[in-house]
């Protein structure tokens, strides 16, 4: 239980993913109190990988562990997508530090967190697993929160940085919408560079996405001598988090080889070596009507999870982290407004950028058996993402640019 009148000017972050310790970080450093609370009960070491574009990494830069993210993973320096006969459809550049400050990167996901958790202990942040929230309540001096094992935490805010199946939207948004299964399902693995058949720097340093009669399968390097695959299969049904832990791994792999039987033998290779691949349910949150509730904020997935395929999901979080802490900041005896101007400011950056994905219908139909128009659709998103003006949409935003900012003064969150 937390009782001390410290403890009341905190702010609690609930998730230890990507976008709560980010956001631990920066407080940290502007020397505002907070703490972490996450429902698993220790650092996660499971997931696929994923992209940290420019904009993210820039964040990282702020943060002072671009570096060894980049060290860690693989820089992804264009998108290029063929067909199963591998005659390339269109081909963009993606990686552009010389324009947009950083690299993109793409390594496992386990790395990125595990990167951020040793930044966030040697700041000395609080960080407390196995607390999986129950309930959030509105205090006379903040708000509370209520987690299962009996224990409660105080705090001047509280942000929801719990991801797609967010516990604290639920207080937020109680009769709000919440995430729907996407009718797909994603299967990805990691294997090691040197069994696949020989491939270029060029091709390891890339995203190689095959669009076919079958499906779309896609892989890339992502660091330390290994490369990732990923594809996305229909779901008859929508499955539960046992369904996906019962998945046979062994039958899945059998069966993406027949679906990709005469696709490139890069893909073949991959999936064909993975012993383990990682298994997720897909999901779509639709547009919140708000992203707030008194001194209760979602941040990251919580509240805008984005489609994969746009690429930004932890991008996009770093970025939130980033805003809402300098807002915190600037804001220290109104917090109300700090609440109010990440919303106003975050969320047409946001849906700018998430949109393309949603052109992906949400029923799986796209996943496999691809017929002309379905694949019209696909390219129609690469050319949004990865063309010109989107790549500059995503990749050239500056965080520090907050709209109605005012004057820095000393945190005091009283």
């Amino acid at each position: 239980m937390v009782g001390s009148s410290e403890d009341h000017r905190q702010v609690l972050i609930i998730g230890a993913g990507i976008a709560g310790r980010a956001l631990a970080l920066f407080l940290t450093r502007y020397g505002i109190p907070c703490a972490v609370y996450e429902a698993h009960p220790g650092v996660e070491d499971t997931g696929g990988a994923l992209n940290v574009a420019s904009n993210g990494m820039n964040v990282l830069a702020e943060l002072g562990i671009a570096a060894a993210v980049d060290q860690a993973g693989t820089r992804t320096r264009r998108v290029v997508m063929s067909d199963e006969n591998e005659r390339v459809l269109v081909s963009f550049p993606y990686s552009e530090p010389e324009t947009y400050g950083q690299p993109c990167v793409t390594l496992a996901r386990p790395t990125l967190v595990a990167i951020l958790d040793r930044a966030v202990r040697d700041a000395g942040v609080p960080v407390h697993h196995g607390r999986r929230l129950r309930s959030v309540e509105e205090g006379d001096q903040g708000v509370i929160a209520l987690f299962e094992d009996g224990t409660l935490a105080e705090g001047a805010l509280l942000v929801g940085a719990d991801g797609v199946h967010s516990r604290v939207r639920e207080f937020v948004l109680p009769s709000g919408p919440s995430a729907r299964p996407s009718g797909l399902v994603g299967l990805a693995g990691f294997v090691a560079a040197e069994v696949l058949p020989p491939v270029t720097p060029d091709q390891v340093e890339a995203f190689n996405c095959t669009l076919g009669r079958n499906g779309f399968v896609a892989w890339t390097g992502s660091g330390l001598g290994h490369v990732t695959w990923w594809t996305y299969v229909p779901a008859r049904h929508p499955l539960t988090g046992t369904d996906m832990a019962g998945l046979d791994w062994e039958d899945a792999r059998g069966l993406l080889l027949q679906q990709y039987a005469g696709y490139p033998k890069t893909v073949l290779a991959a999936i064909a070596n993975t012993r383990a691949g990682t298994t997720a349910g897909m999901y779509d949150l639709p547009e919140l009507p708000s992203w707030r509730r008194g001194r209760a904020l979602l941040i990251g997935d919580a509240a805008h999870a984005a489609n994969p395929s746009v690429g930004q999901g932890a991008s996009l979080a770093l970025e939130d982290a980033a805003c809402l802490a300098r807002l915190i900041r600037d804001n220290p005896r109104d917090l109300d407004t700090a609440v109010v101007e990440f919303e106003q400011h975050r969320r047409p950056r946001v849906e700018s950028v998430i949109a393309p994905g949603r052109l992906l219908s949400p029923d799986g139909e796209n996943a496999s058996g691809l017929d002309a128009s379905m694949g019209e659709v696909i390219m129609t998103l690469f050319h949004d993402v990865y063309g010109d003006a989107g790549r500059h949409l995503r990749l050239g935003y500056d965080v520090s640019d907050i709209r109605h900012r005012s004057a820095p003064r000393e945190p005091d969150l009283r």
